[in-house]
Protein backbone atom coordinates (compact mmCIF):
# COMPACT_ATOMS: atom_id res chain seq x y z
CA UNK A 1 0.00 0.00 0.00
CA UNK A 2 1.44 3.42 -0.96
CA UNK A 3 2.20 5.92 1.75
CA UNK A 4 0.40 9.21 2.17
CA UNK A 5 2.06 12.30 0.60
CA UNK A 6 2.32 13.66 4.12
CA UNK A 7 4.24 10.71 5.42
CA UNK A 8 4.46 11.96 8.97
CA UNK A 9 2.69 14.81 10.63
CA UNK A 10 4.78 16.80 13.13
CA UNK A 11 2.25 15.91 15.79
CA UNK A 12 2.42 12.17 15.25
CA UNK A 13 5.17 10.68 17.40
CA UNK A 14 8.73 10.65 16.17
CA UNK A 15 8.84 11.95 12.59
CA UNK A 16 11.82 9.83 11.61
CA UNK A 17 10.98 6.78 13.65
CA UNK A 18 13.74 7.27 16.19
CA UNK A 19 17.07 9.06 16.51
CA UNK A 20 18.58 6.01 14.82
CA UNK A 21 16.45 6.56 11.75
CA UNK A 22 19.59 7.70 9.95
CA UNK A 23 23.05 6.19 10.17
CA UNK A 24 25.33 8.49 12.08
CA UNK A 25 28.72 8.62 13.66
CA UNK A 26 28.79 6.56 16.80
CA UNK A 27 25.67 4.59 15.89
CA UNK A 28 27.37 1.24 16.38
CA UNK A 29 27.66 0.47 12.69
CA UNK A 30 30.90 -1.19 11.67
CA UNK A 31 33.40 1.28 10.23
CA UNK A 32 36.27 0.41 7.89
CA UNK A 33 39.65 0.63 9.57
CA UNK A 34 43.22 -0.48 9.00
CA UNK A 35 46.22 -1.28 11.18
CA UNK A 36 49.47 0.56 10.51
CA UNK A 37 52.91 -0.99 10.81
CA UNK A 38 53.18 0.44 14.32
CA UNK A 39 49.99 -1.30 15.38
CA UNK A 40 47.85 1.85 15.49
CA UNK A 41 44.30 1.59 14.20
CA UNK A 42 43.33 4.19 11.61
CA UNK A 43 39.62 4.93 11.17
CA UNK A 44 38.50 5.30 7.56
CA UNK A 45 34.82 5.79 8.33
CA UNK A 46 33.11 7.31 5.26
CA UNK A 47 32.26 10.98 5.41
CA UNK A 48 28.70 9.87 4.55
CA UNK A 49 28.20 9.06 8.23
CA UNK A 50 29.10 12.62 9.20
CA UNK A 51 26.68 14.07 6.66
CA UNK A 52 23.98 11.64 7.77
CA UNK A 53 24.47 12.73 11.36
CA UNK A 54 24.19 16.39 10.37
CA UNK A 55 21.06 15.60 8.37
CA UNK A 56 19.54 13.84 11.35
CA UNK A 57 20.22 16.81 13.61
CA UNK A 58 18.72 19.13 11.01
CA UNK A 59 15.60 17.01 10.75
CA UNK A 60 15.18 16.89 14.51
CA UNK A 61 15.40 20.69 14.57
CA UNK A 62 12.93 20.90 11.69
CA UNK A 63 10.36 18.72 13.43
CA UNK A 64 10.77 20.61 16.68
CA UNK A 65 9.86 23.81 14.85
CA UNK A 66 7.09 22.00 12.95
CA UNK A 67 5.30 21.28 16.22
CA UNK A 68 5.00 25.05 16.64
CA UNK A 69 4.22 25.88 13.01
CA UNK A 70 1.33 23.43 12.78
CA UNK A 71 -0.38 25.12 15.73
CA UNK A 72 -0.34 28.56 14.09
CA UNK A 73 -3.73 29.93 13.15
CA UNK A 74 -4.17 33.43 11.76
CA UNK A 75 -5.97 34.72 8.65
CA UNK A 76 -2.81 36.45 7.44
CA UNK A 77 -0.34 33.61 8.05
CA UNK A 78 -0.11 30.76 5.54
CA UNK A 79 -1.10 27.54 7.37
CA UNK A 80 1.53 24.82 7.73
CA UNK A 81 0.11 21.38 6.91
CA UNK A 82 2.99 19.02 7.63
CA UNK A 83 6.14 17.42 6.24
CA UNK A 84 6.28 14.98 3.33
CA UNK A 85 9.14 12.49 3.38
CA UNK A 86 8.54 10.66 0.10
CA UNK A 87 8.63 13.45 -2.48
CA UNK A 88 12.39 13.56 -2.97
CA UNK A 89 15.76 13.25 -1.30
CA UNK A 90 14.97 15.80 1.39
CA UNK A 91 11.84 16.53 3.43
CA UNK A 92 9.25 18.77 1.78
CA UNK A 93 7.34 21.32 3.81
CA UNK A 94 3.67 21.25 2.83
CA UNK A 95 1.57 24.41 2.61
CA UNK A 96 -1.73 25.18 0.86
CA UNK A 97 -1.58 26.30 -2.76
CA UNK A 98 -2.10 30.03 -3.26
CA UNK A 99 -2.86 30.17 -6.96
CA UNK A 100 -3.02 34.00 -7.18
CA UNK A 101 0.69 33.98 -6.32
CA UNK A 102 2.84 36.70 -4.69
CA UNK A 103 1.15 39.95 -3.85
CA UNK A 104 2.93 42.11 -6.43
CA UNK A 105 2.05 39.72 -9.23
CA UNK A 106 -1.55 39.76 -8.02
CA UNK A 107 -1.64 43.56 -8.00
CA UNK A 108 0.05 43.81 -11.40
CA UNK A 109 -2.36 41.53 -13.23
CA UNK A 110 -5.57 42.42 -11.41
CA UNK A 111 -7.81 43.83 -14.18
CA UNK A 112 -9.28 46.75 -12.24
CA UNK A 113 -6.40 47.17 -9.84
CA UNK A 114 -6.79 48.29 -6.23
CA UNK A 115 -7.26 51.79 -4.96
CA UNK A 116 -5.09 53.33 -2.25
CA UNK A 117 -7.53 52.40 0.52
CA UNK A 118 -7.56 48.73 -0.54
CA UNK A 119 -3.76 48.61 -0.72
CA UNK A 120 -3.53 50.17 2.72
CA UNK A 121 -5.87 47.50 4.07
CA UNK A 122 -3.57 44.82 2.62
CA UNK A 123 -0.67 46.51 4.38
CA UNK A 124 -2.60 46.41 7.66
CA UNK A 125 -3.33 42.71 7.12
CA UNK A 126 0.36 41.95 6.60
CA UNK A 127 1.17 43.88 9.77
CA UNK A 128 -1.38 41.78 11.67
CA UNK A 129 0.18 38.55 10.37
CA UNK A 130 3.70 39.63 11.33
CA UNK A 131 2.58 40.78 14.78
CA UNK A 132 0.97 37.37 15.31
CA UNK A 133 4.18 35.52 14.35
CA UNK A 134 6.16 37.66 16.78
CA UNK A 135 3.60 36.98 19.52
CA UNK A 136 4.28 33.27 18.99
CA UNK A 137 8.04 33.76 19.28
CA UNK A 138 8.67 33.34 15.54
CA UNK A 139 11.08 35.62 13.68
CA UNK A 140 10.60 35.57 9.93
CA UNK A 141 14.11 36.73 9.07
CA UNK A 142 13.60 36.94 5.32
CA UNK A 143 10.44 38.96 4.73
CA UNK A 144 9.86 40.43 1.28
CA UNK A 145 6.93 40.90 -1.08
CA UNK A 146 7.71 37.48 -2.59
CA UNK A 147 6.94 35.95 0.80
CA UNK A 148 3.52 37.61 0.93
CA UNK A 149 1.10 35.46 -1.06
CA UNK A 150 -2.55 35.98 -1.90
CA UNK A 151 -4.84 33.31 -0.49
CA UNK A 152 -7.73 31.92 -2.50
CA UNK A 153 -10.03 34.17 -0.45
CA UNK A 154 -8.10 37.26 -1.53
CA UNK A 155 -6.34 37.89 1.78
CA UNK A 156 -2.56 38.43 1.95
CA UNK A 157 -0.76 35.70 3.92
CA UNK A 158 2.85 35.58 5.10
CA UNK A 159 4.81 32.52 3.99
CA UNK A 160 8.35 31.29 4.63
CA UNK A 161 8.24 32.16 8.33
CA UNK A 162 11.06 30.81 10.48
CA UNK A 163 12.23 28.34 7.86
CA UNK A 164 15.56 30.02 7.24
CA UNK A 165 16.34 29.78 10.97
CA UNK A 166 15.46 26.11 11.23
CA UNK A 167 17.14 25.03 8.01
CA UNK A 168 20.19 27.24 8.51
CA UNK A 169 23.31 25.47 7.34
CA UNK A 170 26.56 26.35 5.54
CA UNK A 171 25.83 27.06 1.90
CA UNK A 172 27.75 28.15 -1.16
CA UNK A 173 26.07 31.03 -2.94
CA UNK A 174 26.86 32.23 -6.44
CA UNK A 175 25.51 35.70 -5.66
CA UNK A 176 26.74 38.35 -3.29
CA UNK A 177 23.58 38.25 -1.20
CA UNK A 178 21.57 35.20 -0.19
CA UNK A 179 18.48 37.19 0.88
CA UNK A 180 16.62 40.07 -0.83
CA UNK A 181 18.95 42.97 -0.09
CA UNK A 182 16.31 45.58 -0.88
CA UNK A 183 14.33 44.31 2.12
CA UNK A 184 17.21 43.40 4.46
CA UNK A 185 17.65 45.48 7.65
CA UNK A 186 20.73 47.77 7.64
CA UNK A 187 22.18 46.26 10.82
CA UNK A 188 22.84 43.09 8.85
CA UNK A 189 25.52 44.89 6.85
CA UNK A 190 27.56 46.18 9.76
CA UNK A 191 31.05 44.85 10.43
CA UNK A 192 29.89 43.57 13.82
CA UNK A 193 27.14 41.44 12.26
CA UNK A 194 29.57 38.90 10.80
CA UNK A 195 28.68 36.41 8.03
CA UNK A 196 25.46 35.27 9.76
CA UNK A 197 23.77 38.31 11.32
CA UNK A 198 21.16 37.55 13.98
CA UNK A 199 17.52 37.60 12.93
CA UNK A 200 15.51 39.92 15.12
CA UNK A 201 11.97 41.25 15.48
CA UNK A 202 13.24 44.76 14.78
CA UNK A 203 14.81 43.49 11.56
CA UNK A 204 11.45 42.04 10.57
CA UNK A 205 9.83 45.42 11.20
CA UNK A 206 12.29 47.15 8.86
CA UNK A 207 11.63 44.52 6.17
CA UNK A 208 7.91 45.03 6.72
CA UNK A 209 8.32 48.76 6.02
CA UNK A 210 9.99 47.91 2.69
CA UNK A 211 7.18 45.46 1.89
CA UNK A 212 4.53 48.12 2.55
CA UNK A 213 6.46 50.65 0.48
CA UNK A 214 6.36 48.33 -2.54
CA UNK A 215 2.71 47.39 -2.03
CA UNK A 216 1.59 51.02 -1.88
CA UNK A 217 3.85 52.43 -4.59
CA UNK A 218 4.19 49.50 -6.99
CA UNK A 219 7.94 50.15 -7.06
CA UNK A 220 10.53 48.01 -5.31
CA UNK A 221 12.59 49.64 -2.55
CA UNK A 222 15.59 51.58 -3.88
CA UNK A 223 13.94 51.46 -7.32
CA UNK A 224 16.36 54.09 -8.60
CA UNK A 225 19.33 51.74 -8.05
CA UNK A 226 19.72 49.03 -10.68
CA UNK A 227 22.16 46.59 -9.04
CA UNK A 228 22.41 44.85 -5.69
CA UNK A 229 25.91 46.22 -5.22
CA UNK A 230 24.62 49.77 -5.65
CA UNK A 231 21.89 49.10 -3.08
CA UNK A 232 24.47 47.67 -0.68
CA UNK A 233 26.72 50.71 -0.95
CA UNK A 234 23.71 52.98 -0.54
CA UNK A 235 22.66 51.23 2.68
CA UNK A 236 26.10 51.06 4.31
CA UNK A 237 26.44 54.82 3.79
CA UNK A 238 23.33 55.19 5.93
CA UNK A 239 21.00 56.14 3.07
CA UNK A 240 17.41 54.93 2.79
CA UNK A 241 14.85 54.59 -0.01
CA UNK A 242 13.93 57.81 -1.78
CA UNK A 243 10.45 59.17 -2.33
CA UNK A 244 10.98 60.19 -5.95
CA UNK A 245 8.44 58.76 -8.41
CA UNK A 246 6.09 57.71 -5.59
CA UNK A 247 2.50 58.87 -5.88
CA UNK A 248 1.96 61.40 -3.04
CA UNK A 249 -1.73 60.51 -3.01
CA UNK A 250 -0.82 56.93 -2.10
CA UNK A 251 2.41 57.32 -0.14
CA UNK A 252 1.31 60.36 1.80
CA UNK A 253 3.50 62.46 4.09
CA UNK A 254 2.08 60.66 7.09
CA UNK A 255 2.68 57.19 5.67
CA UNK A 256 6.19 58.16 4.59
CA UNK A 257 7.03 59.34 8.12
CA UNK A 258 5.76 56.06 9.55
CA UNK A 259 7.70 53.92 7.08
CA UNK A 260 10.97 55.81 7.46
CA UNK A 261 10.58 55.69 11.23
CA UNK A 262 10.35 51.89 11.42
Amino acid sequence: MGSSPIASSPIEGSPIGSPSGFSSAGSGRDSPSSVTSSGAVTDHRPTYDVFAHQLELGLLSLYKEAHLWISLEHPNVLPFLGVALDLGLSPALVFPLCSPGPIMKYLQFRPLGLDAKQKLQMAIDVAAGLAYLHSQGIIHGNLSTKKVLIHENGAPVISGYGISKTLRQPTISTTLFSSPIRFAPPEGFSAEAGPSPPRTASGDVYSFAMVILEILSGLEPFHHLLTEHAVFMHIVRGDRPIRNDLDPQVVTDRIWRVLTGL
